[in-house]
């Protein structure tokens, strides 16, 4: 039974981190609008977050993200918010857990080691 949850858990891995390598689904994503200012992140997004995505009430959707952080933290934090966005395109909720898990299998697939050492925490 031990090896069987090693095994899923190892497939599993595999399979974030190639959809991590392949983000053509971002392709498929439509009515997302990114935006990169500070100050509407200030006002749009919970505090102490690097960005957020925002459901307008005519269906589009934004992602705020700040333009002042890392460069790792921006392409995760970016990464992260694409992938919510696809969710609820999809399905229309956003499954935080997975999300954190994708942007773990992204950090990792960059080599972001302090977004690895963070999200693994969190995660």
């Amino acid at each position: 039974m031990k090896n069987l949850a090693l095994l899923i858990l190892s497939i599993g891995a595999m399979n974030l981190a190639s959809f991590t390598n392949d983000e053509s689904f971002f392709d498929q994503m439509n009515d997302v609008n990114l935006i990169e200012d500070n100050m509407m992140v200030k006002s749009k997004c919970p505090p102490t977050t690097s960005g957020c995505l925002v459901n307008s009430q005519d269906g589009e959707l934004f992602i705020y993200i700040t333009n002042s952080i890392s460069k790792s933290l921006h392409d995760v934090s970016l990464f992260g918010l694409m992938f919510d966005a696809y969710q609820f395109q999809e399905t229309g909720k956003i499954n935080t857990l997975k999300t954190c898990r994708m942007k773990l299998a992204y950090a990792k697939d960059k080599n972001y080691l302090n977004a690895v050492s963070s999200l693994e925490r969190e995660c």
